[in-house]
């Protein structure tokens, strides 16, 4: 009876939907006799979008019976599209039953539903399995067998077909030596006429633990996996075969010293075949292989009153294209199309050496210094590809902290690194550049019982310069001035003032380098100011509630040089800003019960007026230009942004499904 009740309730929880959903766990972990949790949401994105999701999540389990359901949905909803004025609909439905027959067998179905609007494609799985798990103290074994049905529908091609799949796992453990062997596979096939997909993964772990100083984990793996879809009147077949090798070393040199080594080998090979579908032209079929390498060593220290870590790190790509001669070629013609094909192969590498050190200078003082030195490197084998290049970065940082004394501390930073691209073929070689970054932060909080102040500020300059003379024109440097503060007043046991203010300018410049001069481009700066008074109140049973209301105000401006249509017929150089206020009272709401309840509003009355201010010159500009009528004119609105959110979750309900 119970049963049919949680299939009641289940099916009402899906109603108005178009399926179901597959659970991905093997296994089903230990949990609690009930969960449900639910949440609900909506916000103004933009002018003319919002946004609006749901979630849920069902567990039950009893002596017999697990029951899994999870739902999610996320809506774009934009006002300003024709037609579907619904962006985005994506829609992802899980169910999961199984029914324990004895402590190692269990038996059961489950269902996975994907829906994507933006593209009418929906995918649904259905299976029956059967899994069979034995657990002992040393070794271990765990088995699924399922067979079922799946859906792909896209476009105007509505495809189903039935298939099976196989996981199974074998571990062996040996306290005794500390050695830890794990065997692990799976495979599916699908058979969804005229396409088919298939997937296979075996892997094996060993982990051998020496001593509490040293261990060691190698694995090695095979992943393939073929999926079909149409494309331009053909089925495209895409089949990907990897083997994998990684190893991980792990190594306590001393109290004070820890050494660790991962390491990662891949060697990746990629089919695109192609089969006609409706009597289309046949394509070439393509491949690729790869070599991947990636290597992490790392040595940590740590002492009394110093820290240090020290890493190196390696990672290589090398990528081959390759035809297969299934158009009838002759041998002069595929080698043509294979040396065009061969433009692709791409060689990529990637040096970094990244230091960290802390120094403890006593208890009040702390200087924490970092630096990075990295090469990346292209090469490629064609001569008709001329992306070789190299880039360079050196990164390095200083961070000094004081904590002055209970209520006060400062911190200050200061940063810089110099970034280098060369391309190594003439062709390219008007892209080379320098580029140049110092950035100052100093930082301060101020911290008693009744009023915390937290103030950051920085300047950051960017320099980015062309090597080639005749490319100076295209030099330029980015100006960021930034100064943020957060004030939090507690005026009663209930009630804060919480006061934030934002002021961010960025000056984009073309630079003359060599006498170092500057003439602004473009210039941005952002006002962001708000004050709320905030209320809090809790009862001894758990409930709270928290509300807020204050004003917010926010200004941008954007200046830049254009020109002024006159009377005349002449353009004059103007300096035009366009302002962008957006200000208004803002209302928050917070709810939280003792029984799992959550919601929160915030709404934010705002008036939104778009506005030109300039001032004119007696210059002749040559350029993009408006008329004085273009220029008055403004757009005022009224946009009440908002954002709504509906939380519940509730454990243990198991009673009330009895």
């Amino acid at each position: 009876m119970r049963i049919l009740k949680w299939l009641s309730f289940l099916i009402l929880c899906i109603a108005g939907n178009v399926g179901l959903g597959y659970g991905q766990a093997f296994y089903f972990p230990y949990a609690p006799d009930s969960v449900l949790q639910t949440e609900v949401g909506s916000s103004r994105l933009g002018i003319n979008t919002f946004n609006q999701y749901s979630n849920a999540l069902l567990f039950y389990q009893d002596k017999k019976n697990i029951v899994n359901f999870s739902h999610r949905n996320s809506l774009i909803y934009n006002q300003a599209v024709s037609g579907n004025r619904f962006i985005t609909n994506d829609l992802d439905l899980n169910f999961n039953y199984s029914y324990i027959i004895n402590s190692w067998l269990r038996t059961g179905a489950s269902a996975h539903f994907l829906r994507y609007g933006a593209n009418n494609t929906t995918l649904a799985k259905n299976l029956a399995y059967l899994d069979a798990l034995k657990n002992y103290n040393r070794q271990g074994w765990r088995l699924r067998l399922a067979t079922g049905s799946l859906t792909d529908n896209r476009n105007t091609f509505n495809n189903t077909g039935l298939g099976a799949e196989y996981a199974g796992a074998y571990y062996l453990i040996s306290p005794d030596s500390g050695t830890t062997v794990k065997l692990e596979s799976e495979s599916g096939y699908y058979d969804i006429a005229p396409r088919n997909t298939w997937f296979t993964r075996a892997v094996v772990n060993i982990e051998q633990t020496f001593d509490q100083n040293a261990a060691i984990s190698l694995s090695a793996g095979y992943y393939s996996r073929k999926v079909e879809d149409y494309l331009l009147g053909n089925i495209q077949s895409i089949s990907s075969d990897t083997l994998v090798g990684i190893a991980t070393i792990a190594y306590r040199i001393s109290d004070k010293l820890n050494y660790n080594s991962q390491n990662y080998v891949g060697l990746p090979r990629r089919d695109f075949n192609y089969r006609s579908f409706e009597g289309s032209n046949p394509r070439q079929n393509i491949y690729y292989t790869q070599q991947m390498l990636d290597t992490r060593q790392e040595l940590t220290a740590q002492f009394a009153r110093f820290k240090g870590t020290a890493q190196f790190l390696y990672t290589l790509t090398d990528r081959a294209y390759f035809l297969n001669n299934n158009l009838l070629l002759s041998r002069t013609e595929l080698e043509a199309a294979t040396k065009d094909e061969q433009r692709k192969d791409i060689r990529e590498a990637s040096t970094s050496w990244i230091y960290e050190l802390s120094f403890q200078l006593n208890e009040r003082d702390v200087l924490i210094a970092k630096s990075t030195a990295q090469l990346f490197r292209v090469d490629t084998r064609s001569n008709d590809n001329n992306q070789d290049r190299d880039e360079v970065l050196y990164a390095g940082e200083l961070n000094y902290q004081r904590r002055w004394n209970s209520i006060f501390q400062t911190e200050f930073k200061l940063a810089s690194n110099l970034r280098q691209l060369v391309y190594i073929t003439p062709q390219q070689s008007n892209e080379n550049y320098t580029e140049r970054m110092i950035r100052l932060e100093p930082n301060f909080i101020l911290g008693t019982k009744k009023l915390r102040w937290r103030a950051d500020y920085s300047i950051q300059s960017t320099y980015n310069v062309r090597n080639f003379a005749t490319e100076q024109l295209k030099n330029r440097s980015n100006r960021i001035f930034l100064t943020n503060h957060h004030i939090d007043a507690t005026l009663t046991k209930r009630w804060h003032t919480l006061i934030d203010f934002t002021r961010r300018e960025n000056r984009l410049s073309l630079l003359n380098w060599s006498e170092f001069k500057e003439s602004p481009l473009d210039t941005v700066v952002i006002y962001d100011a708000s004050i709320r008074f905030q209320y809090y109140w809790q009862n001894s049973k758990g409930s709270s509630v928290q509300t807020f209301a204050g004003y917010r105000y926010f200004r941008q401006t954007r200046q830049n040089e254009v020109g002024l249509s006159t009377e005349t017929g002449g353009v004059l150089a103007i300096a035009l800003d366009n302002i962008i206020l957006q200000h208004g009272p803002r209302f928050g709401l917070s709810w939280q019960t003792s029984f799992g309840l959550y919601c929160y509003m915030d709404l934010w009355l705002q008036t939104n007026r778009v506005y030109y201010r300039y001032d004119p010159t007696t210059r002749i500009y040559l350029g993009q230009s408006f008329t004085a009528e273009q220029l008055a004119q403004q757009q005022n609105q009224f946009l009440p942004y908002f954002t709504i959110t509906a939380r519940y979750n509730l454990s243990a309900w198991r009673s009330l499904l009895r």
